[in-house]
């Protein structure tokens, strides 16, 4: 009879105690490694340690955040387009995701270093969005306005660093 009533108690204190979240956990992990960031008519998360540099755009939203190792820079308006592959380019690879809500053309590429003089380049692994936020209409003119953004960085790691900072994206 013991037994069981101390087999009782267990059961009593394992579903009155609540299991440890190792997917919450986590979660709050990254969270803590990443905030959100308000600009140009959208937020999107961001490393904590990227800093926003005082660069403005002339006609369009323009900012740009950087570390020791990693550049973002979006620009928001009428004057942007998608990446076109140049001669530096290597590894040039197109998909599409979705951004919030919005089909958005994603490129990741890295910089071919025999351009750089045979100096090391400071970024060399690229990840590109463009997506069109408005499409266009006669009361703005003949141009969409869009969304083109750039993270590049020194390793490769850096270009699903970009890519998770597309998928965070979420228009005003």
């Amino acid at each position: 009879m013991k037994r069981l009533g101390l087999s009782t108690v267990f059961i009593a204190i394992a579903f009155a105690v609540p299991a440890f979240d190792h997917a919450a956990a986590q979660n709050q992990a990254v969270n803590d490694e990443w905030v959100t960031v308000h600009v140009c008519h959208l937020s999107l998360l961001i490393p904590k340690d990227l800093k926003r540099t005082d660069v403005r755009g002339v006609d369009s939203c323009f900012a740009e955040f950087t570390n020791q190792k990693i550049r973002l820079y979006l620009d928001y308006g009428y004057y942007t387009g998608p990446k076109a592959k140049s001669v530096r380019d290597f590894d040039f690879k197109e998909q599409s995701i979705l951004v919030g809500g919005k089909t958005a053309q994603v490129t990741t590429y890295n910089d071919d270093t025999t351009y750089s003089g045979g100096k090391k380049p400071y970024l060399r692994y690229f990840a590109n969005l463009y997506v069109i936020v408005k499409p266009a209409d006669a009361e703005f003119g003949s141009r969409p306005v869009s969304l083109t953004m750039n993270v590049g960085g020194e390793s490769e790691g850096d270009e699903e660093i970009g890519l998770r900072i597309f998928r965070s994206i979420r228009f005003e």
